[in-house]
């Protein structure tokens, strides 16, 4: 996995192979990062979020707590996605 420095990983995070976090990404409590993701700069990742295998998320984007994020799915840029 690539992380970078300036990312903030909080406690219970699980960042699986080639997973890569950019700049300034964070990611909150008990959130699973699966296999292939990438999380790009600037985006914010709720408490017990899934994000499935080989899922990206746009810069500047949030997921709430709660969320699953589905294999292969791609959330755009300034999105907003809510928990049901």
């Amino acid at each position: 996995s690539y992380i970078s420095s300036s990312s903030k990983i909080s406690k219970g995070v699980v960042c699986l192979a080639n997973s890569t976090i950019n700049s300034l990404a964070e990611i909150d409590e008990n959130t699973i990062v699966n296999c292939g993701v990438v999380i790009d700069h600037e985006s914010k990742i709720g408490k017990n979020v899934h994000l499935s295998i080989g899922c990206n998320i746009g810069s500047n984007s949030k997921v709430e707590d709660f969320v699953t994020i589905k294999i292969g799915e791609s959330i755009p840029s300034f999105s907003i996605i809510k928990s049901n």
